[in-house]
């Protein structure tokens, strides 16, 4: 059995516990040191990286640093421009132009009605409702049936 300080048969594992517990109160000593300048012998390099050279022993090519997770801003080539956004239906197109100025003119009336005019708000009120109601039915008959490119509305 162990005597539950050295962590196994007796061998030495007391002088790794030790040994751990001296690294451990040197980095609680040093905390506040600044890190020295160079290659740390613990530093874990990047995978995919040269720090330790090629594969066979043959040493790392010599260039300019870059890092793996380092910003390079991007050339001409590789600006992105949206596409110009599409016109709006024409005028003559009812089942586009009623939902929209029921549902967003009759929320606006309504607006209106309850901070600009209260004591009348009883005939903008009720032509606020109508018109909304009448945009919101019209948005549902209007958007119900499925097309030939039935494409969930993506332009591609």
């Amino acid at each position: 059995m162990s005597d539950g300080g050295d962590g196994g048969d007796g061998g030495d594992g007391g002088d790794d516990m030790e040994d751990l517990d001296a690294r451990w109160a040197d980095i609680v000593a040093n905390w506040d040191d600044p890190a020295p300048i160079g290659h740390d012998e613990h530093e874990v390099s990047p995978p995919g990286s040269l720090a330790d050279g090629l594969p066979g022993g043959l040493p790392a090519p010599v260039g300019p640093e870059s890092s793996w997770r380092g910003y390079e801003p991007a050339t001409e080539d590789e600006h992105w421009q949206p596409p110009d956004p599409e016109p709006l239906p024409p005028s003559n197109d009812l089942a586009f132009w009623v939902p929209t100025v029921g549902l967003g003119g009759g929320v606006c009336l309504l607006l209106f009605a309850v901070i600009i005019r209260p004591d009348n708000a009883g005939w903008y009120a009720a032509l606020a409702l109508a018109a909304m109601v009448l945009g919101f039915v019209t948005l549902l008959r209007s958007g119900g049936g499925s097309s030939a490119e039935d494409n969930f509305g993506i332009k591609l």
